[in-house]
């Protein structure tokens, strides 16, 4: 894979282990040629949810993290 001079390897989440939102996250693979299920599926399994035949939707995974939020914090019994 090449680089040009504006992309660096070194993004801000990577050095710091968080991961991007899972809209950012999304819009980046999209944006590097990955079709909308391959991009979802990915962004899902990076935050825990197993991959799925038809591939996730974005907005599916960011209903997921937040009720999965909601029940971490207690706010929502499981």
């Amino acid at each position: 894979m090449m680089l040009d001079a504006n992309h660096r390897r070194d993004t801000p989440e990577l050095s710091t282990g968080l991961l991007p939102t899972a809209r950012t996250l999304y819009g980046r693979l999209t944006a590097r040629g990955f079709d909308p299920a391959e991009a979802g599926n990915l962004t899902a399994f990076l935050n825990g949810l197993a991959p799925v035949s038809v591939g996730w939707d974005v907005d599916e995974v960011e209903r997921l993290l937040f009720v999965q939020n909601l029940v971490v914090r207690g706010r929502l019994q499981s």
